[in-house]
């Protein structure tokens, strides 16, 4: 799991079992501290390969952040604050990114940007069935 902390510019990387929103074994590392010309880290994804896609606050980009820690690429868009971004689509061959109006800007609105990148996919998502399509188990 990957947590950020914003004021500080890092993403964390924690090692942990989960059992029904109950967490042990904590233990945590800095896993990406980010220069201040990057600006703020906000939302982010994961790709099938385990690369981190961090959106980056009054920073124009997205970066791309391996899974040891190290930056592999930066994606630059046309607006400042970018928010956060998910992978979707048929073959979650797409990236959505999502990003805030800037101030100053004459009042334009939050936007969603598509971005298709080479060989880059998204893994496939958990889904919980609770559409009712498979009876829910409940662990005590």
């Amino acid at each position: 799991m990957h947590h950020l902390q914003v004021i500080r510019r890092l993403a964390l990387a924690f090692i942990m079992t989960l059992i029904i929103f109950s967490v042990l074994q904590p233990g945590r590392r800095v896993f990406y501290d980010a220069p201040a010309d990057e600006k703020t880290p906000d939302g982010m994804t994961v790709d099938r390969d385990g690369n981190i896609w961090s959106a980056r606050w009054d920073g124009f980009q997205m970066v791309k952040i391996s899974p040891s820690g190290k930056k592999l690429e930066s994606l630059s868009l046309p607006r400042a604050r970018i928010s956060s971004a998910c992978f979707g689509g048929p073959g979650l061959d797409r990236l959505y990114v999502t990003a805030a109006a800037s101030e100053g800007e004459d009042k334009i609105s939050p936007c969603l940007y598509e971005v298709k990148i080479d060989s880059v996919s998204g893994p496939q998502e958990f889904f919980s069935h609770l559409d009712g399509s498979r009876p829910l188990r409940i662990v005590e």
